[in-house]
């Protein structure tokens, strides 16, 4: 989110664009003078109506035919509507008149940039900069806005810097350095100029809120939480920052305060079916399966093509052992999002539960060929084979989830067990010793499934050979 910089109204500047107002509302002709038409035009131009500051620049083109400001200002709104071609024209007939002013050059600089002309561009800011004296850091300034607005943001922030060593009180030059170190992913450097800029103006709700971004992106959680907070405080009504509040304090299961955040961001924004979703699971780990219906439902009704709601629903009433019917709402959550592997391993634990292992197992190996490396939906997978008594495919899927994760002793005691169940004795202790040696402490998850292994002297001397190594 940028920053929005708004101008300090006074009352002669309020009064300048009243009449103006007026003068369109009556359909009158008043007269203004030409730094009146700018600030008309500023005006318009600070809230996004072009076609209105259009429309003043030809109002003062009228009034004031020779005036070499208007005609920037008719060049800047060109360039804000994303006409650059239209915009050097005027630039080239101010360049012959006024050969040394460096707002033509910085706008044609701009309009190079529009073109994506960049070298051209750097020429005429370089050219700029060096005939300006005055005010030099708000010019380096509006060239870095050049570059950021096409998200150049390494070359921007070399302009921004050199605005900052001239001024290091520029609050808007320290803003958009915190932005572009930001977009940059140099986190912790956009926490200090992001801290640099709110010593200027603590009351900065976009600051606060950004610097909250920020913070998660280094895993702030607490710091997050008061820059998400100090923004509510400047605006209660910031939905954005109620909802990200929201989410950090779920992650920290502080569910009651979370309900609360979300609470507020829904307060401002009633169609948002995530913050609806997220409710639903905080009274969902509350155990308060009554309003976790309710919300799940909320934002079903906002988007019936949620597919986390749907889950949601589902977990509720698969935590209330209601199997029957959370099959159908993990069903249809699989059906809006077929390579959510959460999703699919929720739903083959449902049919287990319902005891209908083919369909179990159909969906542990799409777990699998999603993600090949979870080893829980391999282990799973293999236990459906073993209750349909089909061995031989539980070790084979074993003997493949093996391949993919060679590293997990846990696959090679869960294939020693099913393969002494089929007494293959041979392939079972060397399966046990793959095992021992990568995690020699957890051996007796054999037992779980053969639970004759204590019996076995050879698996017990390699036992006692392998703890000792250890």
């Amino acid at each position: 989110m940028r920053e929005d910089r708004e101008k300090l109204f006074d009352d002669d500047y309020d009064d300048v664009i009243r009449r103006y107002e007026d003068m369109l509302k009556k359909n009158m002709q008043y007269f203004f003078d030409v730094h009146e038409f700018e600030d008309i035009i500023d005006h318009y131009l600070d809230e996004s109506k072009f076609n209105s500051a259009v429309h003043a620049a030809n109002l003062a083109n009228k009034q004031h035919p020779s005036s070499t400001e208007i005609q920037l200002k008719m060049a800047q709104i060109l360039l804000d509507k994303g006409q650059p071609i239209k915009a050097m024209s005027i630039l080239r007939k101010l360049e012959r008149i006024e050969t040394g002013n460096y707002e033509v050059m910085v706008l044609k600089g701009i309009a190079y940039n529009q073109l994506g002309r960049t070298k051209e561009a750097s020429r005429q800011f370089d050219q700029a900069l060096s005939v300006t004296y005055d005010d030099k850091d708000e010019v380096l300034y509006n060239i870095a806005l050049s570059f950021e607005h096409f998200n150049q943001n390494k070359t921007a922030l070399k302009y921004l810097l050199k605005a900052y060593e001239l001024n290091r009180k520029n609050e808007s030059v320290l803003y958009d350095i915190a932005y572009c170190y930001d977009k940059l992913g140099e986190a912790e450097k956009s926490i200090i100029f992001y801290n640099k800029y709110l010593d200027e103006d603590a009351f900065s709700e976009n600051a606060w809120f950004n610097m909250g971004l920020v913070y998660c992106q280094l895993n702030k959680t607490e710091e997050a939480i008061k820059a998400f907070d100090f923004c509510l405080v400047i605006n209660e009504k910031n939905s954005s920052a109620g909802f990200n509040m929201g989410n950090l304090l779920l992650a920290q299961k502080k569910y009651d305060k979370a309900i609360d955040a979300y609470n507020d961001c829904v307060a401002v924004d009633d169609d948002n079916e995530l913050a609806y979703c997220y409710m639903g699971e905080c009274y969902e780990k509350l155990g308060d399966f009554t309003n976790s219906l309710l919300f799940y439902n909320k934002a079903i009704s906002l988007d019936k093509d949620f597919s986390d709601a749907w889950y949601g629903m589902g977990m509720v009433y698969f935590l209330n052992r209601k199997f029957k019917k959370s099959i159908r709402y993990f069903l249809k959550a699989a059906h809006l999002s077929p390579n959510d592997t959460e999703y699919l391993f929720s739903l083959a634990n449902n049919y287990t539960k319902l005891e209908q292992y083919k369909q179990s197992v159909e969906s542990y190996l799409k777990v699998i060929e999603l993600d090949p490396e979870d080893v829980e939906a391999w282990l799973n997978c293999s236990e459906q084979y073993l209750k349909m008594s089909r061995v031989e495919d539980a070790i084979d899927v074993l003997e493949k989830g093996i391949t993919n994760n060679p590293d997990s002793a846990i696959l090679y005691y869960r294939l020693a067990s099913y393969y002494f169940i089929k007494r293959r004795f041979v392939a079972g202790y060397k399966a046990f010793e793959s095992g021992l040696k990568l995690y020699p402490e957890i051996w007796e998850q054999v037992k779980e499934f053969y639970p004759q292994a204590l019996n076995l002297k050879k698996l017990l001397d390699l036992v006692t050979n392998y703890t000792k190594i250890k």
